[in-house]
């Protein structure tokens, strides 16, 4: 038991222990450290990092942390730092970043890839070309044989299986075949074919072009110079149409169309009474609409290769864009475009008019991709495929996803999880990026 005089003694040593280090606990907690090369109290930044997958080793300036993504950070010293994230069998990512005192800095939305190499096939035999559908992973092969061309269709990894003979004899015909939104319908030759059913929905008379609608994947249009007609490819049903048009598209119940004048192409769309209302004028060509998302709509101008994206519900300034472009793709998120001139790659946000250059190479870029699973894009140039990050803080982080194999197509199939495609000889790969 303690004696009288060091009962009040040791009492006023734990007050005068607590009112210094409550302020400290305080302090540290809000992120307050001693910086030893400056000899002073400063307050740390924060480091915020988010990755697919999730679990990898966050490092900082050249050392491990503990923590793994998704990782928050809370004790880095204001400056210029190092991150870099790794996890075995992946890419690694890094960038440097500057840390401000008191505040909180992102690396959201990493990617990182498999490094594992692709599985290859030989290409099959005694068929001469091929098409692709993108999207689905569909390829058409042409097998030429007596009276014309044999179509045989697959995907990676399945079975070839015949789908139709088209009466054509000319090879060249076979590259300008034209798929539906969805893949299941190819417009080659002046035939229409049903590759679910394979079936030949309809041959074309000599002088009639096909296009499908951009915006329903079971319906096409047969224009000539004098009219139009609807075509249900469900039911073979062919529709003429009151009016002439070099495209058109529906937009729920009502028809979009351009038409040429003698001096401009004009955008209008076309109610079920045939009341049309003008969306916006354009320099004369010769156009298409390709698909978009709601609300916009997207037209090619196929004479002077550009794309114009336009926003119906605009009545003074309804065209957001009108630019050079060989390929594009939406970002089904956030609607962003991404488009390619063939050299360089630029994004543009139709909801700020934020247009900015993503990449620009020496090499003619091919085959345009949103990653699915992040705000990466994904091109192939020069046989190979690349995907890189639209964070332009820093380093440019650019992963080789496939190399030497003289790609030709690719496409990505369960959601990212794999890429496959098909090779300039003909053969296919695939290759998994995600477990």
């Amino acid at each position: 038991m303690l004696s009288r005089f060091w009962r009040p003694i040791l009492f006023f040593t734990f007050v005068l222990a607590f009112l210094i280090s409550a302020p400290l606990v305080v302090l540290y907690t809000a992120g307050y450290r001693y910086h030893p090369g400056s000899g002073k109290i400063v307050q740390t930044g924060i480091v915020s990092v988010s990755s697919l997958p999730k679990g990898a080793t966050v490092w900082i300036d050249g050392q491990e942390r503990k923590e793994h993504t998704p990782a928050v950070i809370d004790d880095v010293w204001p400056g210029a730092h190092l991150i870099r994230v790794e996890k075995p069998d992946y890419s690694s990512w890094q960038k440097t970043l500057d840390v401000v005192s008191r505040q909180s800095i992102f690396a959201s939305n990493i990617v990182l890839f498999l490094t594992e190499p692709p599985t290859s096939q030989p290409a099959p035999k005694d068929f001469e070309q091929s098409l692709v559908h993108g999207q689905t992973g569909t390829v058409a092969f042409f097998k030429k044989i007596t009276g014309g061309y044999e179509i045989w269709g697959k995907k990676i990894d399945n079975d070839l299986a015949r789908i139709a003979l088209i009466s054509t004899t000319d090879p060249s015909r076979l590259k300008k075949g034209l798929w539906s939104q969805d893949g299941r319908y190819l417009f080659v030759a002046d035939s229409i074919v049903d590759i679910q059913t394979r079936k030949i929905i309809r041959t074309l008379n000599n002088g009639t072009t096909m296009v499908f609608d951009a915006r329903a994947n079971e319906r096409g249009y047969l224009l000539d110079d004098k009219k139009v007609s609807e075509v249900d490819f469900l039911t073979g049903a062919t529709t003429p149409l009151p009016f002439s048009a070099m495209a058109i598209a529906s937009n729920g119940n009502d028809r979009l169309l351009i038409q040429n004048t003698a001096d401009r192409s004009i955008l209008s769309t076309m109610n079920p009474d045939g009341i049309a209302s003008i969306l916006a004028y354009l320099p004369i060509g010769s156009y298409r609409f390709v698909p978009a998302p709601d609300p916009y709509l997207l037209v090619e101008d196929t004479l002077r290769g550009r794309v114009i994206l336009i926003d119906p519900r605009e009545k003074t300034e309804p065209i957001l864009l009108n630019s050079d472009a060989t390929e594009w793709t939406f970002d089904e998120s956030t609607h962003g475009l991404l488009f390619t001139d063939g050299f360089a790659i630029e994004r543009y946000d139709p909801s700020t008019h934020n247009r900015v250059t993503v990449t620009r190479l020496s090499q003619p870029i091919h085959d345009l991709h949103w990653y699915a699973q992040g705000k990466v894009v994904v091109f192939e140039t020069g046989g190979n495929v690349y995907a890189q990050e639209l964070d332009r803080r820093g380093e440019i982080n650019k992963t080789t996803l496939v190399e030497g194999l003289r790609v030709a197509d690719y496409w990505f199939e369960e959601d990212g999880a794999w890429i496959a495609g098909i090779t300039k000889e003909g053969g296919g790969f695939r290759k998994r990026l995600q477990r």
